[in-house]
Order: C-alpha cells, then structure tokens, then sequence
C-alpha cells in the first residue's frame, strides 16, 4: 500500500517530462565532470520497457543519441550495457558501438535472449540474441584507433545480488565467465 501511495505521485509523469529532467540533471553536472576529468557513463534502462506505469528514457540509441545531442560535453556518455540495450529488439548491438565509439565510457557486455512477449532472460555471452563477436570486434576496432583510451570493458553475467550463490561452481554466473 505504501508502494501504491509513492507511486501514484508519479501518475503524471510523461516521456517527456521524465527526459527533460534527465537532460536538466546531466546539464547540470556534465560541467563539472569536465573539470574534475570524471566519465559520465549512464546505463540504459533496464528492462527497457514500462514498469508500474513509469515511462523510459534510454531504452534505444535514438534515446541515448538524444542525450548527447542535449549535452554534448564529453564528459557525457554511456555504459554500453549489451544486456539491458539488447534486450530491446529495435537496438543494433554492432551499430551503436560504433557510432557512440568515445562516448562509450563503460561497457558491460552480457547477452539476453528475448522471449515472443517481451520479456527477457540473462544468455550464455555466444548463445543470446545479442552478436557479442561484432560488439567485440566493433569495440577493439575502436580501441585500435585510441577512441576507448579510458573505457572499462567488462565481460560479466548481470551483476547478482547474491554473488555468493552465482560464483558457486556450476551456477550459471559462474558458466558464463
């Protein structure tokens, strides 16, 4: 019932409005970052589709690629979450990679499979809907032109919440490393 409460404080919340204060946020302290030599690195939603009614804003490289239209500092990026962004079928893995290339400060490359409803579920790194090859070969090619001199690349299952029961032998985390 408190969840309820909370959460219809937010009934009228649109796309817009929800971008618009992410843009006013990013404005604010994209400055700031520059002058501090810190990397922004926002992660997309996840799952990136509507959940309890609250819209999304960084589901689709439009939505990112708007971002940094509306803050072009570079200090304004993206954690290249191949999981969270691939989990949406209209994302093209390989494409972004390459055409976000220095604005790419984290990546965390994972891989979903996406179910006929929408949904989703954590893959093997090879198995999922994901080309992890071509994010790979796209993100090395990048790194051979010195456009991902301080980018973090991890390769890693979704991060658990309990990574004593995932890093067991024979759990899937552990499968996937």
């Amino acid at each position: 019932e408190s969840f309820l409460r909370q959460l219809d404080e937010y009934r009228d919340l649109t796309v817009e409005g929800l971008r618009e204060h992410l843009f006013l946020f990013v404005r604010e302290i994209a400055q700031t970052a520059e002058e501090v030599s810190v990397k922004l690195a926002i992660h997309p939603d996840d799952p990136p589709f509507p959940l309890f009614g609250l819209p999304r804003v960084n589901s689709t490289q439009a939505d990112t690629q708007r971002l940094f239209d509306a803050v072009p500092s570079p200090a304004n990026g993206v954690t290249l979450c191949t999981g969270s962004y691939g989990a949406n079928p209209s994302n093209n893995l390989v494409k972004m990679a390459r055409d976000f290339g220095p604005r790419i400060h984290f990546a965390h490359l994972r891989n979903t499979t996406r179910e006929a409803d929408g949904s989703f579920y954590e893959a093997e790194h090879l198995d999922g809907d994901t080309d992890m090859i071509g994010v790979v070969a796209a993100l090395r090619d990048l790194e051979a032109r010195g456009l991902l001199d301080r980018t973090l690349v991890v390769i890693a299952s979704e991060f658990s919440r309990d990574m004593i029961t995932e890093g067991r032998p024979g759990s899937k985390a552990t499968a996937q490393a």
